[in-house]
């Protein structure tokens, strides 16, 4: 039940501090997620035990540098006198992602598991996208604060000489919910040749096209981009297992992805005009923004400023023309260079290797699965990963502190455990 409650944050908090400075955690706070996770958490530690047969697998290869990259965040902290309650609700966050990596590695160990989990991950797009397509039919926000909705859940925002409606559903920006959406779409369309039935088929053609609709109702060009080059990625590899023609499934890929492309370009104004038309938005801030990211890197190589405290510090690295960081406060937005900025370099180089991980992993599930629908399913993730890369170029997520992340990641690395333990 709890992985229903990632992108619904019903959160209580212990202690806030004002939003002087933009950051991603302002608090100590306990969400719905942590209630059920720590519970499960309970039990499992309880078995372990009480029972010398439960086995605990630690996974060196992303423990290690999980644990790496704590210590040298806790270092940045303390040598940066980042405000003490806020230092320690960031360094719990990342830790109890770790625990979260380590709990669904463990647990997540029989097939039946697995397919529970992907059919809860679709629902949970499916309710974001009705959410989203709620919003966007009422044309305002739901009221629904306290499961996350936030002010710019709904905003309408300059394409050419007009403007467009971007929703969010519960995740606080539509960008954050286009990154989402993009995971779950490229699971979907994987999936559709991974079922055998005609009705897990309509269900899916169902789900996808609620999706994709919100998808598009995000306006998040970079969702936009990551969603074309991953769901391109998946395509080729599906069409390829059942054709067995590297050409033919290439053109397939291209004649869809531009039937695709020129029907919302030509069908949807307001798709054309955020593409091609000038939006007043974020854009232009990018490149300087990325100055003074790499800036802060140069003068912090090590340590960084600070996780969640680039805001905080960058103005003091701010070499831009337009001064950025004082006319945008903004974190970065590239994932990467924030990571660099904020953790140092070993940090990122440490990140690069996990997220390297886990796509050897994926890969390695999608051609040694005995199951169709689990190596179908990595096709998707292995894509969809390859689209969050390329989004977060342009965006950013503190990618240590969702939840969701790290329940994604120690899926994959249960895939992997399963096929072991199976063959």
């Amino acid at each position: 039940m709890c992985p229903f409650f990632l992108p619904i944050r019903v959160d209580y908090h212990f202690y806030f501090l004002p939003d002087y400075f933009a950051r991603d955690i302002n608090g100590l706070a306990v969400s719905a997620f942590d209630v059920f996770f720590f519970m499960g958490l309970g039990i499992w530690l309880f078995r372990i035990a009480n029972d010398r047969l439960t086995a605990v697998r630690l996974f060196p290869r992303i423990s290690i540098p999980f644990l790496i990259i704590w210590l040298i965040s806790l270092a940045g902290l303390i040598h940066n006198s980042v405000d003490g309650p806020i230092a320690i609700a960031v360094l719990w966050q990342v830790l109890k992602n770790l625990l979260v990596f380590l709990y669904v590695a463990n647990n997540l160990h029989r097939l039946g598991r697995f397919r529970h989990i992907l059919i809860l991950l679709l629902i949970m797009g499916l309710v974001q996208s009705f959410l989203g397509l709620a919003q966007f039919i009422t044309g305002g926000k739901l009221g629904l604060t306290m499961f996350g909705e936030a002010e710019r859940s709904y905003f309408e925002m300059r394409a050419g000489a007009e403007y467009v409606s971007r929703v969010a559903g519960t995740l606080g920006h539509p960008n954050k919910l286009a990154v989402f959406l993009n995971l779950l779409l490229q699971l979907n369309i994987a999936l559709l040749f991974g079922v055998r039935t005609a009705r897990q088929r309509l269900w899916l053609w169902l789900t996808l096209g609620i999706m994709g609709i919100a998808m598009v109702l995000t306006y998040s060009r970079g969702g936009w981009l990551g969603l074309i080059f991953g769901g391109g990625v998946t395509l080729f590899w599906c069409l390829y297992r059942i054709i067995g023609k590297r050409t033919l499934a290439m053109i397939a890929v291209g004649t869809i992805s531009a039937m695709i492309f020129l029907s919302l370009v030509i069908g949807i104004p307001s798709v054309r005009k955020r593409l091609f038309e000038n939006d007043y938005g974020t854009a232009a801030l990018r490149v300087p923004m990325s100055l003074v990211a790499a800036n802060t890197i140069v003068h912090n190589p090590l340590l960084g400023v600070g996780l969640n405290n680039y805001t905080a510090e960058s103005k003091r690295y701010d070499i831009s023309d337009s001064g950025v960081s004082y006319t945008f406060p903004r974190p970065v937005h590239n994932e990467f260079l924030l990571i660099g900025a904020e953790q140092g370099v070993i940090a990122l180089i440490l990140f690069l290797s996990i997220l390297a991980q886990m796509f050897i992993y994926l890969f390695w599930v999608a051609n040694h699965s005995p199951s169709r629908y689990l190596s179908y399913a990595a096709i998707g993730f292995f894509s969809g990963w390859l689209g969050w890369c390329l989004h977060h170029q342009f965006e950013y997520e503190y990618v240590f502190f969702p939840e969701f992340t790290w329940v994604l990641f120690g899926m994959f690395q249960a895939m992997v455990v399963w096929i072991d333990s199976d063959s």
